[in-house]
């Protein structure tokens, strides 16, 4: 396997006055893919549109999948002012391209999905306005979007199986409207504690009210809580939240159910150069799952020596 992805882009700022700044760009992207094996050639021939079918679609017998090519030209514009020294408020407009990747196009993901050579990529216009506060020892950011999403990417189950399991397929399903807000809070209470936290609310809809949005949760949260006691040594303790979410990954539309996860780590800088970490995830040995039917990991303790050149 193997694509050439090529970007190129430019920007500038405009400065009005010292409180307005306009900031205007584009990039052009190019996506190639050079060469596409077929994992499955050769096969037996389970695949099928019956349970224990035969070999369809060419899925043991062709090669080398098609391969694709793909531009897209993604501008912007952002508007910025400064309403005092500690308040900053700004709006903007952006067009942004994702391309599929080599595993989302031509993947058989150990025989539960079926490849999609024709996946077109995922173009989206998002329109946003936000703020930020200063405060004494503290920072308040928070921004409201909304996005028109076209040829949205996502999986869904085909007439197709694998021996008896049904398959999944990434699919361009249509047309997606994405809206929410976010906010992030950040104080230094400048005796080495750092605490931070951030909430988004995001919605997605099928504007054609055909499909269910999966593997995407309404609420997320994150927390964390930074102590330096020394300049060597730094503590961290941190939280991630999200709401259930609607999941096809064994059965249609399953949710997973909400999730709270721990973690800490410890921080030692031997040398500036020399670091070592020890730490514990999924501290509290939460049973969770991001897919359902799949749990994730529980308590786990890991190390780290690090060395930067």
């Amino acid at each position: 396997m193997s694509v050439y992805t090529y970007s190129f882009g430019l920007e500038d700022t405009y400065k009005f006055n010292n409180k307005t700044r306009l900031i205007i760009g584009a990039s052009y992207d190019k996506d190639d893919v050079q060469k596409a094996d077929n994992t499955n050639y050769g096969s037996s021939g389970s695949y099928g549109t019956t349970p224990n079918g035969t070999d369809i679609m060419g899925f043991g017998t062709q090669k080398e999948f098609d391969n694709g090519k793909a531009t897209a030209l993604n501008p912007m514009a952002k508007l910025q002012y400064d309403i005092d020294d500690t308040l900053g408020i700004y709006g903007g407009v952006a067009k942004k391209t994702r391309f599929p990747s080599i595993k989302d196009r031509y993947s058989f993901k150990f025989k539960t999905y079926i490849p999609n050579p024709d996946l077109e990529q995922e173009s989206t216009i998002n329109y946003e306005i936000g703020f930020k506060k200063d405060f004494q020892n503290s920072t308040l950011k928070g921004n409201i979007f909304y996005a028109d999403v076209k040829d949205f990417i996502q999986s869904d189950y085909v007439d197709v199986y694998f021996g008896t399991k049904k398959q999944l397929q990434l699919q361009n399903i249509g047309e997606v409207s994405q809206k929410g807000f976010e906010l992030e809070y950040t104080h230094d209470f400048e005796n080495g504690l750092l605490v931070e936290g951030s909430y988004t609310r995001l919605l997605l809809e099928d504007k054609n009210d055909l499909v269910k949005i999966t593997n995407v949760p309404n609420d997320k949260l994150a927390m964390a809580v930074n102590y330096q006691p020394i300049k060597s040594l730094t503590t961290n303790l941190n939280m991630q939240y999200s709401s259930s979410k609607k999941t096809n990954a064994t059965a249609p539309y399953e949710e997973t159910g909400s999730m709270a996860v721990w973690g800490t780590k410890i921080i030692y800088d031997i040398t500036k150069e020399l670091s070592y970490d020890v730490g514990v995830s999924n501290l509290f040995d939460k049973n969770y799952q991001q897919d359902y039917g799949f749990p994730e990991a529980g308590r786990i303790l890991y190390t780290n020596l690090t060395y930067k050149f």
